[in-house]
Order: C-alpha cells, then sequence, then structure tokens
C-alpha cells in the first residue's frame, strides 16, 4: 500500500529556536491518527507544514508520493478559524467554501450545520471559540478531499457535545480518506485513532493503537504517559 503521507528528516527552527528537528514517519491511506505531544513542541506547525502552509527549515514532505506544491495542497483539507473573514456570517462562509474549493459539498455542509446547531445569520466574529471551532470542522468535513488536517478540533466545546462531534467525524469520514488530529484531550479521542504520532523534539514515535493495547496492555494515554517520562 502507497504511503499517503511520508515525513523524512523534517526540522523547524526559528533562528537558533529549533521547534524540532529529525522527525520522519509514514502515513498510510484511509488511517486516523492522533497528532499528540506537550505544548510547544510544534504540533500546530507540523500541520502546518504538512499542509503546505508553511516551510520547514530542512527535510522534505510527500503526499501521495510527491513533494507537497501548490497543486497538492489543494486537495488537503485544514481550516483554521484565522483563515476566516471575521466579519462573514456562517452562511458566508459556506458560500465562500462552495465557490472556492471545487470539491466542497454545500449539501454536506448545511446538513452538518443544522447537526452542530450553527446559526447561519451569525457572524464569526460573534461566535464562541467553542462554535469557531465547529465551524471549522464543518467546513474541513464538507469537502471531499483524501487528507483532513484537524488541530484542536474540539478545543473549547462543552463536554457533553464531544460524543456528537466524535460521531459526526466517524460519519462523514470518506473511506479512503486520512485524518490526523492534533489534540491533548487523548483520554476523550482515543477511541478515534487508528494510530498515534508522539511528537517530540528530536523524534516522532508512531505506534498503532491495536497494538499498543494487545501487547503493551494499557489504554493509549497510559502508553503516551510512560514514553514521555522515560524520554
Amino acid at each position: 500500500m502507497n504511503d499517503v503521507i511520508r515525513v523524512d528528516n523534517l526540522m523547524k527552527k526559528y533562528g537558533r529556536n529549533v521547534v524540532f528537528k529529525d522527525i520522519s514517519f509514514t502515513i498510510e491511506p484511509g488511517r486516523i491518527i492522533g497528532l499528540i505531544g506537550n505544548n510547544g513542541l510544534g504540533k500546530t506547525t507540523l500541520l502546518d507544514i504538512i499542509g503546505g502552509y508553511r516551510k520547514q527549515s530542512r527535510g522534505r514532505v510527500f503526499y501521495n508520493g510527491r513533494e507537497t506544491n501548490k497543486k497538492e495542497k489543494e486537495s488537503i483539507a485544514l481550516v483554521d478559524p484565522k483563515q476566516l473573514f471575521p466579519f462573514f456570517t456562517v452562511s458566508m462562509a459556506i458560500d465562500y467554501f462552495t465557490d472556492f474549493f471545487d470539491d466542497f459539498d454545500r449539501k454536506c455542509a448545511l446538513r452538518l450545520c443544522e447537526q452542530l446547531k450553527l446559526d447561519q445569520k451569525q457572524k464569526i466574529q460573534k461566535l464562541s471559540k467553542g462554535n469557531q471551532e465547529r465551524l471549522c470542522l464543518l467546513l474541513t468535513l464538507s469537502r471531499k478531499g483524501k487528507l483532513y488536517l484537524m488541530d484542536e478540533p474540539f478545543a473549547g466545546i462543552d463536554p457533553q457535545i464531544k460524543y456528537d462531534l466524535k460521531k459526526i467525524i466517524l460519519e462523514n469520514k470518506p473511506e479512503d480518506a486520512t485524518i490526523i488530529i492534533a489534540t491533548h484531550l487523548l483520554k476523550e479521542l482515543e477511541f478515534l485513532f487508528d494510530e498515534i504520532i508522539i511528537l517530540m523534539k528530536d523524534k516522532a514515535i508512531l505506534r498503532n493503537c491495536d497494538e499498543i493495547r494487545s501487547i503493551h496492555k494499557k489504554s493509549i494515554e497510559e502508553y503516551y504517559l510512560e514514553v514521555i517520562t522515560h524520554v
């Protein structure tokens, strides 16, 4: 099976400050990946580099066997709240994405808008942080891409609706699509993941979640805490 993502010896630094280095891993199609790691280790930065929104300092990123370029970037679904026009209403954001992306499914977006209980007339700048995250999730999942990148999609969202959001992700994920979710809510989300990537300053550890449970006899959170404790 061909890798959908291959990261080779990736490094990112700002001046003398090294965010991470020597990061390498491969991801197969159709998987849901949890990207986890301590705060400040560059999870958002890594997603941006994979998505082609930020340049690495060293190393290479391959998407479907090709280095990420403008054409490849167009088929990667990544929506950041900072990318949205604050004066847009929810409805205007859906219209904008409908016009901008050929693979955007407007019917799916309107259905998700109802499921996520978003007011289409509400301006984005008036939305709570949780509702902004819901809108980003809606706009991301309404694209028919092969790779979905999600950065803390459950941040600021009330606990009682998190289960519904997890269900929505599973129901709307195309069978052959890959999703990478950066999160610190490992205990709540671990059942979603096929694999996890533990991001550290000088390496990335890719592990199969079923193997962690069957071989190590641990939950994903327990395994993660054990790994970072013994670094």
